[in-house]
């Protein structure tokens, strides 16, 4: 045992003088460092001389060479200052402990009484809901249920079977595959497609173009006359019309942008990319015209005359689904017309007169040369010079209400629809967006006013209200249209760019 403790009083000393090495002796000069060598080794040989006598103890070697007293000494005077020697107040602390808790305990009632406040009238609401909906939804229930009893015992075996058989499809991921080999087969198909169409071309310019119409028009006539009643009825139904006039357009642009926004976080814009916004542009023009001339006809022509001038619903679906088809792309066809009606010599017009009117404004490229004014400031002067014309509309501020109407329709569909013929036929992308998203929030509002008015449309200054809304939407120093697109965008859509596939994640879902 005494052995043991002989071995751990050297370790102790060890670990001391490597201890005094690492710590002392780096920051001691060379006499500092000689003397406490030697102090070392003499303590050493002290311990080692103490530590031959077999009856020592560790108690008395701690007692011999740590100065105890010292210590107790220095502690007396550190817990003697006054800042640990303040009295602890026992009773204080609970007393602020219950007050603390009361507060805690008095700001969750609160709490609960405001979610009480809150959710009461919302459950309340809901059970009325539930209780209004719920003879609806038990008798639609009985009624599948008897009606699925009625059927035949293999037809009932069948369609338990497709619907497992789907569940079970949807969570293995079968769908996401399907879709992707569609994907694959559409881009295959219009591959071959453009191939024939060109050959087509080559060998006959009228037949090329003339040939997807065509083929669409036999078609319709084939489906319209051998399919049945209700096929019909569907093809001419009045919602059908209001998606494909309204709402088609405007989620096509809206994933136009999506796309084109998503795309710019990882990698720069092509000219394809402003093709496609010139796509969009190309169907919005044809349909702010259309809108245009159907209110300023309806303003000079008498009701008994434009009621015979309707056409059937089934036939406006169908020229809507031959202007909107990818393979026969009807608002190209209707676009150039417009503008080779409106715009007879654009293409006659010269890259020199082109690059001469991109720098007409002298004063504006030197002004932002010297800093004078930004570059967003130069653009908002360049848009004021192309749209200015538009505040002629206040006029129709004091017109009646039929005919403020009809110059909403001017100041807000026309006059854009002419300014973006003109860009195009210029040349200029670098506003493309912005008229995307405006004809896209326009559509909208156009919509909702056009809802309302049927109710409202006898309230005085209805009209003069559209008017400084579409303004509002236009005009380049507010612009609310792209203010209101871009707020409802980024609260939709969460832009991130995307990851390109590793070969680990394309190999996972064949294992």
């Amino acid at each position: 045992m005494a052995n043991h403790r002989r071995w751990r009083v050297v370790a102790v000393l060890v670990v001391l003088a490597l201890a005094v090495a690492l710590f002392v002796l780096p920051f001691s000069s060379t006499s500092d460092v000689c003397a406490l060598a030697n102090v070392t080794a003499m303590a050493q040989s002290l311990f080692l001389s103490k530590c031959t006598n077999t009856n020592t103890s560790l108690t008395s070697l701690i007692h011999s060479y740590v100065p105890l007293e010292k210590i107790e000494e220095n502690a007396a005077v550190v817990f003697g200052l006054p800042e640990l020697s303040t009295y602890f107040d026992a009773a204080q602390a609970i007393e602020a402990l219950k007050e603390a808790t009361t507060a805690t305990w008095t700001a969750f009632i609160a709490w609960v009484a405001l979610l009480k406040l809150i959710v009461i009238p919302l459950l309340a609401y809901l059970v009325i809901l539930i209780d209004i909906l719920m003879p609806h939804v038990k008798s639609a229930s009985m009624a599948a249920y008897d009606t699925f009893l009625a059927l035949k015992p293999e037809v009932q075996i069948g369609l338990v079977s497709t619907s497992t058989f789907l569940l079970i499809a949807y969570r293995k991921g079968y769908f996401r595959k399907i879709m992707r080999a569609y994907f694959r087969l559409r881009a295959t198909l219009k591959r071959v497609y453009k191939k024939f169409l060109a050959q087509v071309y080559a060998k006959s310019k009228i037949a090329g173009i003339a040939l997807p119409h065509a083929v669409f028009a036999l078609i319709a006539y084939i489906v319209v006359s051998t399919s049945p009643d209700f096929v019909v009825h569907l093809l001419g139904h009045e919602n059908l019309l209001i998606f494909l006039s309204s709402w088609v357009p405007v989620l096509k642009s809206i994933q136009t942008i999506h796309i084109r926004r998503r795309k710019q976080l990882t990698m720069p814009l092509t000219p394809t990319d402003d093709e496609y916004l010139e796509h969009c542009l190309k169907v919005w023009v044809p349909w702010a015209l259309y809108i245009t001339s159907v209110s300023l006809v309806t303003l000079f022509l008498p009701n008994f005359i434009s009621s015979t001038l309707t056409v059937s619903g089934l036939t406006t679906n169908i020229f809507l689904i031959w202007f909107h088809l990818p393979i026969t792309r009807g608002y190209r066809v209707i676009y150039q017309i417009l503008s080779s009606w409106m715009h007879p010599y654009a293409d006659r017009i010269p890259a020199a007169a082109r690059n001469e009117v991109e720098s007409a404004n002298v004063v504006l490229r030197a002004m932002t040369a010297i800093g004078a004014i930004s570059e967003r400031s130069a653009h908002i002067l360049r848009d004021l010079r192309a749209q200015g014309p538009a505040l002629a509309g206040l006029i129709f501020l004091g017109t009646p209400g039929f005919l403020t109407m009809r110059g909403c329709d001017c100041v807000a569909l026309a006059f854009p629809a002419f300014v973006v013929m003109s860009t195009m036929t210029l040349g200029h992308r670098r506003t493309h967006e912005w008229w995307v998203c405006y004809f896209t929030v326009v559509s909208i509002v156009e919509s909702i006013f056009s809802s309302l008015e049927v109710v409202l449309w006898w309230v005085p200054l209805f009209y003069h209200l559209k008017l400084f809304v579409m303004l509002y939407l236009q005009f380049p120093y507010f612009r609310g249209a792209q203010t209101i697109f871009d707020g409802v965008f980024h609260s939709v859509f969460i832009l991130r760019p995307r990851q390109p596939r590793s070969p680990t994640n394309e190999q996972a879902p064949r294992q």
